[in-house]
């Protein structure tokens, strides 16, 4: 970084943000900023929760010896839930021209999955998700950071919708938030040297992905406000014992 700044200075013939993106550390930094997004989704959540519902904070909790992270039936679902969003995947609305495309709620059986059974196995399912995902579309692959942010980070982290727990409308729009600028990240990475618009590079990257993510996001939440599949969301997890 030294290097970058001290030649930056001398001659100003280096844009510093193009040669800080050329770099891991801007793959780092961009992990660090969507974990502490994280964080801070998770504990706004919580702080509304606690005004909300006050009496769960107060009741007890015994817990019976240790739980494994995938009993039979959690790895089943989990293997269900991964089949069809691998599935649901191929199914393919519309699609962009440098990757991504609007599927037909592909990642919601994840997104379900994580709410259902926690953000333990949800994680766990979400990542073998992000290798089929790189698997389906190699041709995408430019190199490590932006491979890691566009599958492994984007898609893995659509395990977080098992922090949410209380909505899983939150839960859904959390995962598809956080995926969408681990996408922008990589995009930044790569993408926007491919820019064939007026927009600069970095507004092209925001609003690329957001042509995609936003009506798959819609989908989503389409489906999750139909009553019969909240009803059936809601025994799934009385059966998972959540």
């Amino acid at each position: 970084m030294l290097k970058i700044f001290n030649t930056f200075i001398k001659d100003g013939s280096v844009n510093l943000v193009d040669a800080f993106k050329e770099h891991w550390l801007f793959f780092l930094c961009w992990i660090v900023g969507l974990i502490a997004l994280c964080f801070i989704l998770y504990f706004a959540v919580k702080a509304v929760n606690r005004k909300l519902h006050p009496e769960t904070e107060t009741a007890s909790v015994v817990q019976v010896g240790k739980k494994k992270l995938f009993d039979t039936k959690t790895l089943v679902m989990g293997s269900l839930c991964l089949g069809l969003a691998f599935i649901l995947s191929f199914i393919k609305l519309w699609e962009m021209p440098q990757g991504g495309s609007i599927t037909l709620a592909s990642a919601l059986p994840i997104i379900l999955f994580g709410y259902i059974y926690g953000w333990k196995p949800g994680f766990v399912v979400a990542f073998a998700y992000s290798l089929l995902q790189m698997i389906q579309s190699p041709g995408y692959v430019m190199n490590v950071p932006q491979a890691l942010l566009d599958y492994v980070v984007a898609f893995t982290i659509l395990g977080i919708a098992g922090c949410f727990r209380k909505n899983i409308f939150l839960g859904t729009v959390s995962a598809y938030v956080l995926r969408y600028f681990a996408h922008v990240g990589a995009g930044l990475l790569w993408y926007q040297q491919y820019n064939a618009t007026s927009f600069s590079g970095t507004a092209y990257c925001f609003l690329y992905n957001l042509v995609f993510l936003l009506p798959e996001l819609c989908i989503c939440l389409i489906i999750l406000a139909v009553p019969n599949v909240r009803k059936l969301i809601r025994q799934l997890q009385i059966k998972a014992g959540k």
